[in-house]
């Protein structure tokens, strides 16, 4: 199983069961799973003792292992859980589709189009399904019936192909597949069928022996009435063989092949190989030549993907292959010259050319007919070019290089080429180097594919400058990229340059745009916007142009392959094209044309999201500054427009939102950055992006600074704090907790000097500093008292009570004060219960049954607590609910109800642990104790 982020990059799962989860998901993708479907999926006839719980944990875990992108389409309903996938994502849709398309096209007898799709579909097939996946229950449920799938699909394409009359050529094939299934009298069947038509009857009568026999000796049965009725047929000599049709049999020597050399150290591309090859060779019965374009980035190897694929197939096409240029030093070569070049290719240069381009164009069509000719046309500009250049129909093939997708090239198939996967980069490199010398340094070969960023040109590059010094290590030669002043001065040799290659897909200056845009200028102004995926919005931004203009910006660029897809909506630089962007940005751009292009950017990153935190955490007052800076912003079009919108918002683009905070920060712009660092914060925190969140809101304080307003620099230091605090950071927190409150009570605002005593009471209690948390409560509650007379109680003033009184009864408990904790948290369960505040109505009850355990009174603890369990179970939060299991445990204890309190202790254990908790060893060693103690009765 290979899963991929919407960016293209892998995602590695750890084996085991959280695998499993993913599988049973995607076998049912875009379908509700119910729970008890997943439970007994992942876990077969051993499910654990509380399956909900642990199955919510194993969710939590997926989300963390996904990231923020990919975690979003896992959605859990009412009735279970659900994956979304689009279409075209999911290869077991994409052969279901394909299986689908090819039976109805064999079954209307256009065996041509329907050989082509199922082999297409059967393309995507490499081993067994859910290989290495740990669950018996699943792989039973789906592996047979996608082998079943594939075993049709596969007789289908094999009965396409023998009725084009591919006899000869099945022969190795259909021998291999009866071997695999010696019983299955389809596939034996075809190959006595394709035995006899090619003339070997006595082969095809002894292939019908040998099955009879196996069906006899294994099964006890006769070959059914198909596989009896072709044996019949055959002996009466009522089946003809039909010789000579298969043009696989015995090919005529090859015409003219003018390809170039095919390169010595290609690797990889074998599903590259193996879609060319299945276009080229199964066209459609009505497609007169069949045209695959093969599209990317400059120097990523599309060029060395078509040689070697054209010199695979020279057997297939015996009337030539021919390999012709279409540019050169970065112009289109005449039409003219190419055309000239073709014809005395195939029909010998005593040709006499005619004058006029049309007749030159009809010329080539009539000499290239009825010819099975391979053409190779290299780094095509244009449909319209590629258009003239198509030979005339009866056999012929077309292979196009671009960096164009050619939409407008009608019937063309198009193949993206990517930069290599790292391990073909790593082949590649040692190829050039050797043996010795990769094996000297594996990891350090590894960090040069890295910074080649697996382009081939990049690579091969690097491999013939090392090769050509045998004293260089690889080592030095990466100390050399690291500390070049441009890594991209590094990859050149001779007049082979990563940069020039990169540069030569940007139109000319002054070419005409779809957006009425310049190319080059725009180019430049992305190169500022950084490395991670951004959108449209984004775009309009910084090139300061309508959503419409920056659509059709990115749309120009990706046909350019100067941006890739990086998901729905979203685009990103390949690592060397954004090295390119970023050097014209400083070459061509003046400081003050850059600034201004940054401040917009930031500033649209900062609008965008103060809205969209205003839908997911509407409780947050936001400082005047905040609300004065949004007033003069221009707005954002397709804002979203609900909380789960705005939570999809911040998911698909939190890595835009911290890149522009990045900038800001290093571009000085100051009132954007701290909006944007109060706005995006919490959504930091509740996605749990604990450290990237850290980041945002360090450099949001630092912004807030140097804005100078004090409100600002109240709200920017406690979200600092925070981010410190909710990784367990408490004695990092506890300072900016401080600063926050001083800050908070010199400018008067009470409510802010409240809230930040009650947060520097919780990382004290954490700290296990009870002491000093209850001074901070009560210098909180002392500003709380004095904000509520000047303004009266509000819901908000409310709320920071309760947890106020929350925090102080847990901390009187912990100094030993039982029974005024008892009496404060009695209270706060009666307050909270009429606010019907449920988040502090399960913790009231939570720390209440913890108290009773403490105050040895464990039957008045176990109401509290079993209530509060059942709260957390709902909320689907797997800490609380340990921590309510665990306490349950203790009362047990005391108790007697050994049996029910280890049982209880035992699930606490499993939740801690699958959540890395630090409370995990704490349970065991009560576990082991009590376990210990048990034996010894």
């Amino acid at each position: 199983m290979r899963i991929r982020d919407d960016a293209g990059a892998s995602i590695d799962l750890p084996q085991g069961r959280l695998r499993t989860l993913v599988a049973a998901l995607l076998v049912q993708a875009n379908a509700v799973v119910s729970a008890e479907a997943l439970v007994e999926q992942i876990w077969d006839s051993l499910p654990p003792k509380q399956p909900r719980e642990a199955l919510q944990v194993m969710m939590v875990r997926l989300r963390k292992h996904l990231g923020p992108g990919p975690a979003a389409r896992v959605r859990a309903v009412r009735a279970g859980y659900a994956i979304e996938t689009r279409p075209g994502e999911l290869d077991l849709h994409r052969f279901e589709e394909l299986c689908r398309r090819g039976a109805e096209a064999c079954a209307r007898q256009d065996w041509g189009t329907g050989g082509a799709v199922l082999a297409q579909a059967l393309d995507l097939w490499r081993g067994r399904p859910l290989e290495g996946i740990p669950a018996d229950r699943l792989t039973e449920t789906v592996v047979h019936g996608l082998e079943e799938r594939r075993i049709r699909a596969l007789s289908d394409r094999i009965t396409a192909d023998l009725a084009l009359g591919r006899h000869a050529r099945l022969l190795g094939e259909l021998t291999e597949v009866v071997g695999l299934h010696p019983l299955h009298e389809g596939f034996r069947g075809q190959l006595i069928l394709g035995l006899h038509r090619s003339g070997r009857t006595a082969d095809a009568l002894e292939c019908y022996r040998e099955g009879r026999g196996i069906l006899v000796r294994e099964l006890g049965i006769e070959p059914g009435a198909a596989l009896t009725e072709l044996h019949q047929a055959i002996l009466s000599g009522t089946l003809p063989a039909a010789g000579g049709t298969d043009p696989a049999a015995g090919s005529p020597p090859p015409a003219p092949c003018q390809l170039p050399d095919a390169v010595a150290d290609f690797v990889g591309r074998s599903e590259s190989l193996a879609q060319i090859s299945a276009r080229l060779l199964r066209p459609a019965p009505d497609e007169a030549v069949p045209v695959m374009v093969l599209s990317g980035a400059g120097g990523v190897g599309k060029s060395a993907l078509a040689v070697h694929a054209a010199h695979r197939l020279r057997a297939e096409f015996p009337d030539g292959q021919v390999f012709v240029a279409l540019s050169t030093g970065g112009r289109e070569r005449p039409a003219e010259d190419v055309l000239s070049e073709l014809i005395t290719s195939v029909a010998g240069r005593e040709t006499q050319l005619p004058e006029k381009p049309a007749a030159r164009v009809a010329l080539w069509r009539r000499v290239s007919a009825d010819r099975r000719l391979l053409l190779v046309l290299d780094d095509a500009r244009s449909a319209a070019q590629v258009r003239r250049l198509l030979p005339g129909p009866g056999g012929g093939a077309v292979l196009v290089t671009s960096r164009n997708r050619m939409p407008g090239l009608t019937g063309r198939r198009l193949l993206e080429v990517a930069t290599l996967p790292r391990d073909a980069s790593v082949a590649l490199l040692r190829h050039a180097i050797g043996d010795a010398r990769a094996d000297a340094e594996p990891e350090e070969l590894a960090e040069l594919a890295e910074q080649c960023a697996d382009l081939p040109l990049a690579l091969r590059i690097s491999g013939a400058r090392l090769a050509a010094r045998n004293t260089w290590t690889v080592r030095s030669f990466l100390r050399g990229l690291h500390e070049a002043r441009l890594r991209l001065d590094e990859f050149s040799t001779g007049d082979r340059t990563v940069r020039g290659t990169i540069e030569s897909s940007l139109p000319e200056a002054g070419a005409p745009s779809l957006s009425g845009v310049d190319v080059r200028a725009a180019f430049a102004h992305l190169g500022l916007i950084g490395g991670a995926p951004f959108g449209t919005g984004a775009v309009a931004a910084v090139l300061d142009v309508s959503a419409r203009q920056a659509e059709d910006v990115v749309e120009q660029f990706v046909d350019l392959h100067l941006l890739t897809m990086a998901g729905p909506g979203r685009f990103g630089f390949h690592d060397l094209v954004l090295e390119v962007a970023r050097e014209h940005a400083r070459s061509r751009l003046d400081a003050g044309t850059r600034t201004a292009a940054l401040g917009r950017w930031v500033g649209w990153a900062a609008d965008a999201a103060w809205h969209a935190e205003r839908l997911t955490n509407a409780r947050r007052r936001p400082t005047a500054f905040e609300q004065d800076w949004i007033r003069h912003a221009e707005g954002q079009p397709g804002a979203p427009e609900d909380a789960e919108s705005a939570w999809a918002w911040f998911d698909l683009e939190w890595q835009a939102l911290l890149a522009a905070a990045r900038a800001g920060a290093a571009a000085g712009l100051h009132e954007p950055l701290a909006v944007l660092s109060l706005a995006a914060a919490y959504p930091g925190r509740l996605r749990c992006w604990w450290q990237e969140t850290e980041e945002l809101t360090r450099l949001g304080l630092a912004a807030a600074h140097a804005v100078g307003d004090t409100e600002v620099r109240i709200a920017a230091t406690n979200d600092h704090a925070i981010s410190l605090a909710v990784q367990q950071r408490f004695d990092a927190a506890l300072p900016f907790f401080a600063q926050a409150m001083a800050l908070a009570r010199s400018a008067g605002d009470r409510l802010r000097e409240s809230q930040a005593g009650l947060n520097t009471a919780i990382a004290a209690r954490h700290r296990d500093l009870p002491e000093q948390a209850l001074q901070a409560l009560g210098e909180a509650t002392g500003a709380l008292d004095e904000h509520e007379r000047s303004t009266g109680p509000t819901a908000m003033s409310r709320r920071i009570r309760r947890s106020i009184m929350l925090c102080q009864g847990i901390s009187l408990s912990a100094v030993g004060h039982h029974g005024p904790a008892l009496e404060l948290l009695s209270r706060l369960l009666s307050l909270a219960e009429a606010a019907q505040d449920v988040p502090h109505i399960h913790q009231t009850r939570l720390h209440l049954g913890r108290l009773h355990v403490a105050r040895s009174h464990p039957a008045e603890a176990v109401p509290h607590l079993e209530a509060a369990l059942a709260g957390f179970e709902a909320m689907a939060d797997p800490e609380a609910t340990a921590t309510a299991l665990h306490a349950l445990g203790r009362a047990g204890l005391a108790l007697g109800r050994t049996a029910a309190a280890l049982g209880a202790l035992r699930r606490a254990h499993t939740l801690f642990s699958d959540l890395d908790h630090q409370e995990a060893e704490q349970v065991l060693e009560l576990i082991r104790q009590n376990e210990a103690a048990t034996v010894g009765c």
